[in-house]
C-alpha cells in the first residue's frame, strides 16, 4: 500500500488512505470511502469537513463529488489541479488501448527498467531531494531537516520504485478537477480555495481559473510561501 499525503479530517485524525490493488485496477476512492465511513460510524457525526493538500486536495474534491453524502466541505490548499496522463478505459475505451498497462502489479519488465534506472539516478538521490525543497519552499529558512528525512525514507523502501511508476502510470480517474468543482457546487458543497504565492509548480493562476467555476467560494493567496504553505506558515 502507498500513502496518498494531505488529507486530514476536521477532527484532527490523520487520514490515512491507501492504494487497494485488487482485480488489475487501482482503486483510491473505494479504500477511501470506506476509511470514511469507519470514521463517521467511530465518531458519530453524518458528514466530514476535508481539507486537502496537494495531490491530497485533488483526492479531496473528488471524494467529495462522488459521494456528496460524506462530505460536508472541502478546502483545498494548493490542490494539483490534474493528475496522470493516461486515459481512463471507461471514458476512453479505444484510445486507453494504445497503452494498456494501467499500473498494476507486476510491473511490465521494460518500465521496471527504466523506473528503476530514473529512479535511482534521480529521484532517490538526496541532492535531488535537497534541490526539489529549495525550489517548493519560499522561505528558505525554514526548517526541512523532518520532511527531508521522511522523503529519503519513504524513496528507500524496497516497494518504492515500482510504487512509483505504478502511481504515475496508472489512468485517469472518472472525474477530473474542472468537472468535479461544478458538481460540488451544484450538490452543495461549500468549497475554500488557498494557495501559496510563490508556489513554482501550482501557480496562483490555477487557483483563479478555479474561481472562475465556483465564484461563490471564498478564495486567499498566502505569502510568503510556496508549495508547502502548511509548513512554512501554519498561523
Amino acid at each position: 500500500m502507498v500513502s496518498v499525503w494531505g488529507m486530514r479530517s476536521s477532527f484532527g485524525q490523520e487520514g490515512a488512505q491507501f492504494f487497494l490493488w485488487g482485480q488489475g485496477q487501482l482503486r483510491i476512492l473505494l479504500i477511501l470511502g470506506k476509511f470514511m465511513r469507519a470514521m463517521v460510524s467511530m465518531l458519530a457525526v453524518n458528514q466530514y469537513i476535508l481539507w486537502g493538500i496537494l495531490l491530497g486536495g485533488f483526492v479531496a474534491l473528488y471524494l467529495a463529488a462522488s459521494c456528496p453524502h460524506l462530505v460536508k466541505g472541502v478546502t483545498l490548499l494548493n490542490a494539483t489541479p490534474f493528475w496522470r496522463f493516461l486515459l481512463n478505459p471507461a471514458r476512453s475505451p479505444l484510445l486507453s488501448k494504445m497503452f494498456p498497462w494501467a499500473g498494476t502489479f507486476p510491473l511490465p519488465s521494460i518500465v521496471r527498467r527504466l523506473t528503476e534506472t530514473v529512479y535511482v539516478q534521480k529521484i532517490s538521490d538526496p541532492r535531488s531531494m535537497q534541490g526539489i525543497l529549495k525550489q517548493v519552499y519560499a522561505d528558505h529558512s525554514t526548517n526541512v531537516d523532518k520532511v527531508f528525512s521522511r522523503i529519503i525514507e519513504t524513496t528507500q523502501h524496497p516497494a518504492a520504485a515500482a510504487s512509483f511508476a505504478s502511481i504515475m502510470c496508472a489512468p485517469k480517474g472518472q472525474i477530473s478537477f474542472e468537472e468535479a468543482l461544478p458538481r460540488c457546487q451544484r450538490q452543495g458543497t461549500p468549497i475554500s480555495l488557498m494557495y501559496g504565492r510563490e508556489d513554482p509548480w501550482v501557480r496562483p493562476i490555477w487557483g483563479i481559473k478555479a474561481k472562475r467555476q465556483v465564484p461563490e467560494s471564498p478564495y486567499y493567496e498566502i505569502s510568503t510561501a510556496g508549495r508547502c504553505p502548511h509548513d512554512e506558515v501554519p498561523e
